[in-house]
């Protein structure tokens, strides 16, 4: 999926999509290898209200995490994720791996790299077709120490 259909699934504003160019640009800037896929883990609250809490990116062999701060303030982190995964662990709710999600759908994903660095991702609605996607194309893969083509 294209960044720009991604957004509109999302139902991101203008200044959240800024704010993503804006850190993708650094990101794409540091890291060594095409930057393929991105996600933004996001949660619902009880009142409905949708919070986006930070961008991932994702290469063939590597993973960053950008926090979505309002402060403007850029702090993301690069990990290596091809043969690096130790563990994954997998919530999900009113969602199967197998069928689509609705809007009720919940997904969540913890991931064990083997420095002992942990990576928490979540999903809500739609983008949770997003965050199995993640999953399957670059963090089991990482665990299996595959690479899919």
């Amino acid at each position: 999926m294209n960044e720009t259909a991604y957004y509109q699934v999302l139902s991101l504003t203008q200044p959240v999509r800024t704010r993503i160019e804006s850190i993708l640009a650094q990101i794409r800037a540091m890291c060594p290898e095409e930057l393929k896929d991105i996600f933004v883990s996001d949660l619902v609250q009880q009142d409905g209200t949708r919070i986006y809490q930070s961008l991932w990116t994702f290469s063939d062999s590597f993973a960053s995490e950008a926090f979505l701060a309002p402060d403007g303030v850029v702090s993301f982190d690069l990990v290596r994720h091809r043969a690096n995964v130790t563990r994954i662990e997998i919530e999900m709710k009113d969602f199967g791996w197998d069928s689509p999600p609705t809007e009720l759908s919940r997904l969540t994903i913890n991931v064990s790299f083997t420095e002992g660095i942990r990576a928490h991702l979540q999903a809500a609605g739609l983008n949770c077709e997003m965050l199995r996607h993640v999953c399957v194309q670059y963090l089991s893969t990482g665990l299996l120490g595959l690479a899919v083509s």
